[in-house]
């Protein structure tokens, strides 16, 4: 919502700028930026920052530079971010559960945990898993956190591949469009879908997907693979045609 915010900013610059109360300053962009902002804030999980912080770092890239330089900035970020995070994250949960400080560190061992207590889950029943209600609860962890781990286990590596089919098709798809010649406004809207699917990929490690977001992700699905931007064709100009009609002017 906040990347669809951005563009909605940048190429209808009038949207949602009428004012709820005469006299005070709350239109309703404003109501509705902060309103998803807020909702950001209030998961007060760090997943969710992640991805969106990520999200945001890949539109402002693309809105100041071309594609292709943005994605070498938007690669090398991440990869600094990645080598960073591991070493912070490492180090903030490398201990037992009950020696966190924290709620917040609990939950974040918690989540690491999870990889060697399911992942030999998974390879017990590797195609198709254990089922969503069926699934062996190990050492008390009933919520698994990370929506990857959470397919292959519950409906096998056969769901998760889906999963990621759908996910990875849908990055595909947003660039093979970027070849076509189109509107500003088009071509802003599909790195706005860029930035969601990166948002989405980084979020789901730490969180699954339930109730409301996976009717989300399917409808983010179809815009994506529904989309066709109308061709714009550049004007050419026949420089021969030019000469031609120049001289006929002169005689």
């Amino acid at each position: 919502g906040f990347c669809y915010c951005l563009w909605l900013s940048k190429v209808e610059p009038h949207w949602g700028g009428r004012k709820l109360i005469h006299g005070l300053p709350f239109t309703q962009r404003g109501l509705v930026l902060a309103g998803v902002v807020l909702g950001l804030f209030m998961t007060q999980s760090r997943g969710p920052w992640m991805g969106v912080g990520l999200a945001l770092v890949f539109a402002l890239l693309t809105r100041k530079f071309p594609l292709a330089k943005a994605g070498m900035l938007f690669l090398l970020f991440l990869a600094i971010f990645s080598v960073a995070a591991y070493y912070v994250g490492d180090k903030y949960t490398n201990m037992d559960l009950n020696q966190a400080n924290s709620e917040e560190q609990q939950n974040a061992i918690y989540r690491r945990e999870l990889i060697p207590h399911y992942v030999p889950l998974v390879l017990e029943r590797p195609a198709f898993g254990w089922g969503i209600t069926t699934f062996p609860k190990i050492d008390g962890q009933a919520s698994i956190d990370n929506e990857y781990l959470l397919l292959a286990v519950t409906q096998g590596l056969l769901g998760l591949g889906l999963f990621l089919a759908i996910m990875l098709g849908s990055a595909a798809r947003l660039f093979k469009l970027l070849g076509r010649p189109m509107a500003r406004q088009d071509r802003l809207l599909i790195f706005a879908h860029m930035a969601v699917v990166i948002g989405l990929m980084t979020t789901l490690t730490t969180v699954y997907m339930g109730e409301q977001v996976v009717a989300l992700f399917f409808l983010f699905a179809g815009w994506v693979q529904g989309m066709n931007p109308a061709l714009v064709r550049v004007p050419t100009v026949n420089r021969f045609a030019s000469r031609g009609e120049f001289r006929r002017v002169m005689a």
